[in-house]
């Protein structure tokens, strides 16, 4: 399954756990918390990370700024990974706390 669509299964997801818990008494709006995160990592990952993707795949970086080109993806990769690691934290801990 392609990284977007996991994605989007995962902000699909905690949002439709929120929605249904909304019908009990005890809302689990903490769930709305990766549910944003994924949101927001889908425009972050399509604006800052597939044109570097699209134009190291195309053969398209001179060799004189392979590195440049590589340290700026990895600086923008490091945060998408930082808020997925951080969801997966904090999904461990509302799952924990039951």
């Amino acid at each position: 399954m392609p990284m977007g669509a996991t994605s989007v299964l995962a902000m699909l997801g905690g949002g439709g756990v929120y929605l249904l818990s909304r019908q009990s008494k005890a809302s689990e709006s903490g769930w709305l918390v990766p549910a944003c995160v994924f949101a927001v990592m889908q425009p972050y990952t399509l604006k800052l990370l597939m044109p570097i993707n699209k134009r190291v795949m195309n053969g398209e970086v001179p060799e004189q700024e392979a590195h440049e080109t590589m340290d700026r993806w990895w600086s923008y990769h490091l945060w998408r990974t930082l808020a997925a690691s951080g969801t997966f934290v904090f999904l461990s801990y509302l799952l924990a706390r039951k």
